[in-house]
């Protein structure tokens, strides 16, 4: 998993994305754009939220 064992929160954010991007696509699957876009917030806050943390803490983790 990207970040295992490197940085744990970064590592969180990134499973929280794909269960989001797994939400999004079966939304748009079934046509329910509106809940579809809902969750694309959700993902959209949660990439913010990772490239902040990612910018503190790059001087400090090996890529």
């Amino acid at each position: 998993m990207f970040f295992k064992g490197r940085h744990e929160t970064l590592a969180a954010i990134k499973e929280q994305q794909a269960k989001l991007f797994g939400k999004v696509y079966s939304h748009i699957t079934y046509k329910q754009w509106g809940n579809g876009a809902a969750v694309m917030e959700h993902l959209a806050e949660a990439e913010e939220d990772f490239m902040k943390l990612l910018l503190e803490t790059k001087e400090h983790i090996s890529l």
